[in-house]
């Protein structure tokens, strides 16, 4: 069982419409009475939030720019990147899914201030908890919003559920993820990741006739230098990328360092993708069918024939109806010497719907 987290005391808090100064939390919802300056006024939590898909869709044709020129970041992706706007402005332009690198991790980053987004936290589960009720969702997507002009905290990331805000990652999460996150947003893209949400009610026994609701939602989020890859899908043909899995040591990285150096970063630690294709290993007396590992179309190493009977029906399979297999791949090391693990779920794991339609990744880069 979760343990609950404890319910903020009755008090006056930053406002999170970020329309006032501060507004009161009466110890189990947002109250409509604001305050800025010390004078306080009655604003309804309203409009509400609308979805980042909606938003897009009711954009006008034009945006009108002050005549302030406007700071223009270094290029990203191969594209130049857009002027700074308000996050009411990036979220009308970015609205093409990305699915962050290693997303089928576990969730096991804790999203903050749900106590004050309990409406969206329950149109995601469809409903308010009943009295002592724990509801649990899990694979939820979740959409992470840079908010640069957010008044409280220049490096807030919301996090939204069905395009409304559920939540932000805590404060010193927010500062390292968000500038990747903005990287993404700028280039015409909203950042999605895995999800799991916990909810419950409990009685409030100073109110018996209201309950207090209490949730915790986590992200399947990897380190800030592992969300993106350091290339893009293949563009000369059909893909479908492998849910992230367990690793498998690639063999023969070795004869393929010329490759690996032009892709591997300076960390030292960094996603790739690429595709998996039937080849002929073993020896000539002895010949055995393992799956050959391809960046760009360049060979980087081989699986074991043990660990390539867990692919090759996927690969064949897809291969029969002219789709490559995508996954992801960890390379780890420096120019002179890289490994390279496989992340990828084998085939038997795959489950029913992931072969309903191509599981696609969007380009970053422009070719």
């Amino acid at each position: 069982m979760n343990q609950l987290p404890p319910s903020p005391p009755a008090a006056w808090y930053p406002d999170p419409t970020g329309r006032h100064q501060h507004r009161y939390w009466d110890g189990a919802v947002w109250t409509d009475t604001a305050a800025s300056n010390g004078a306080t006024v009655h604003d309804p939590l309203v409009p509400r939030q609308v979805p980042v898909e909606a938003r897009a869709a009711a954009a006008p044709a034009a945006v009108v720019v002050t005549a302030e020129k406007e700071p223009r970041k270094r290029k990203l992706f191969g594209r130049r990147s857009a002027p700074v706007k308000t996050r009411e402005h990036e979220s009308a332009v970015a609205h093409t899914p990305y699915p962050l690198g290693g997303g089928s991790g576990r969730p096991d980053v804790e999203v903050e201030a749900e106590f004050a987004y309990m409406e969206a936290i329950h149109a995601a589960l469809g409903r308010a908890p009943r009295i002592d009720e724990e509801m649990v969702l899990e694979n939820l997507t979740a959409a992470l919003v840079p908010e640069p002009d957010n008044p409280h905290d220049a490096n807030a990331v919301a996090v939204q559920l069905g395009g409304h805000t559920a939540g932000y990652l805590g404060r010193d999460d927010a500062r390292e993820y968000q500038p990747v996150l903005l990287d993404l947003v700028r280039a015409g893209f909203v950042p999605t990741v895995r999800a799991n949400l916990w909810a419950v009610a409990r009685k409030d026994y100073d109110k018996p006739r209201k309950a207090h609701y209490f949730a915790n939602l986590r992200l399947a989020l990897k380190d800030p230098h592992l969300l993106i890859p350091v290339n893009d899908p293949p563009v000369a043909a059909s893909s479908s990328l492998l849910p992230w899995g367990n690793a498998l040591q690639l063999t023969g990285e070795e004869k393929y360092q010329g490759t690996l150096a032009r892709y591997v970063s300076s960390a030292g630690d960094c996603l790739a993708l690429g595709t998996l294709h039937p080849a002929v290993g073993g020896t000539a007396k002895s010949p055995k069918s393992v799956i050959e590992v391809r960046i760009d179309g360049q060979p980087v190493g081989t699986l074991s024939a043990a660990s390539s009977v867990h692919f090759l029906p996927v690969v064949q399979h897809l291969g029969a109806e002219g789709v490559l297999t995508l996954a992801w791949l960890r390379l780890k090391g420096n120019a002179v010497s890289t490994q390279v693990t496989l992340q990828a779920t084998k085939a038997h794991e795959l489950p029913q719907q992931w072969f309903s339609e191509l599981a696609t990744l969007p380009r970053l880069r422009r070719q």
